[in-house]
């Protein structure tokens, strides 16, 4: 009887033993996956931090550059209202050269800033600028000297804000690439964070 009972007694022990041995791998197991999922949330988290910095800078840099579109817009429009002022001062020798009187010489192409409105002027001063020119050719030199600065300064100023667009657009573009991954990347540590706790259920 007694060898009976010690039986079923070591028996019992045996299977209270390899539950417990058991309890302790699926602990461990469980603890090394939580463990490799952690990890795996940290170097999203890190990464998600240098991609919120990257569009920080980004966005930085595109008030920097908005900034100096302004500026340049604002300048541009500053130096063509100076440069139609001047225009209107010499409306005698603009109109010699619009239509080329007294020998003077200075191609008008319509892809200059200001070759619209010389002409325009051109026209309503009329005729009486040929004997102007002959009179006053200095002046009319220096006025072709000044419309030709005029055109070249506007065309740079032109160029500057058609960079300045184009690096804002840029600039924009990356940031809209960072957010599409930051929002992966946020999705992808809530399926994690997700797997950790069911990991425990």
């Amino acid at each position: 009887m007694n060898s009976w009972l010690q039986f079923f007694a070591g028996a019992h022990a045996r299977r209270v033993y390899s539950s417990c041995l058991c309890f302790v791998f699926c602990l461990v197991a469980i603890g090394c996956k939580s463990d490799k999922i952690k990890a795996q949330i940290k170097t999203l988290e890190q990464r998600k931090q240098e991609i919120v910095n990257e569009v920080h800078s980004r966005q930085e840099h595109i008030s920097g550059l908005n900034d100096r579109l302004d500026k340049l817009t604002q300048g541009m429009n500053d130096y063509k209202s100076s440069v139609i002022e001047y225009m209107g001062n010499h409306k005698m020798a603009i109109a010699a050269i619009v239509f080329g009187y007294g020998g003077v010489k200075m191609g008008l192409s319509d892809s200059d800033a200001f070759s619209a409105d010389m002409k325009k002027l051109g026209w309503l001063v009329g005729g009486a600028a040929a004997l102007y020119a002959l009179a006053n050719a200095d002046e009319v030199s220096e006025v072709i000297t000044t419309m030709q600065t005029a055109n070249d300064n506007a065309a740079k100023y032109k160029a500057a804000i058609a960079a300045s667009q184009s690096s804002i657009a840029e600039e924009q573009g990356y940031i809209q690439g960072d957010q599409a991954d930051l929002a992966q990347l946020e999705q992808q540590i809530a399926n994690l964070q997700s797997e950790l706790r069911s990991s425990w259920l």
